[in-house]
């Protein structure tokens, strides 16, 4: 297994491309919907490597691994394809099948980070496994784990 560093830094390498690629778009397009209400949507790089799988097989760890070294082979694509962003148009949004293209990258059954259970960068995994949330989530009025761990011991 890799160190909690180096699978901070595969994870990180798409989070800087994202948050670089919408810097591009906002300076070019500061009108653009995306740049006044998407930006709290975009990952945030992780700044202290602390990411625990948990749970995890030897074949899911390794499936998650390769996954997130084959999406960052494709991080110098993703930036050409977002280097001029066109304002009033959808082109920017496009790209984002650059960087998470399933026939390039396919994902494996039960590879996705929220089915493994992890908790990585602040999220909190649900209960029951099935997913995870960030800590804004808790106690917002919806349930954003299956099992409604997230909204559960809330005072009304």
């Amino acid at each position: 297994r890799i160190s909690a560093q180096e699978l901070a830094d595969l994870v990180n390498a798409s989070f800087i491309a994202l948050g670089e690629a919408q810097s591009r778009l906002c300076e070019a397009c500061p009108n653009d919907p995306y740049c006044s209400e998407g930006q709290e949507d975009m990952p945030v790089p992780v700044e202290d490597a602390e990411c625990v799988l948990a749970n995890t097989s030897d074949e899911q760890y390794t499936a998650l691994v390769e996954q997130l070294t084959c999406q960052n082979a494709l991080i110098e694509d993703f930036a050409a394809c977002t280097a001029e962003p066109v304002c009033d148009d959808d082109s920017f949004f496009e790209c984002f099948s650059v960087l998470f293209n399933d026939e390039v990258c396919p994902e494996s059954e039960g590879v996705d980070p929220p089915e493994l259970g992890v908790a990585c960068f602040g999220e909190i995994a649900c209960a029951d496994g099935s997913g995870s949330y960030g800590e804004e989530s808790i106690c917002d009025d919806y349930e954003d784990c299956a099992d409604g761990s997230d909204e559960a011991n809330c005072e009304e």
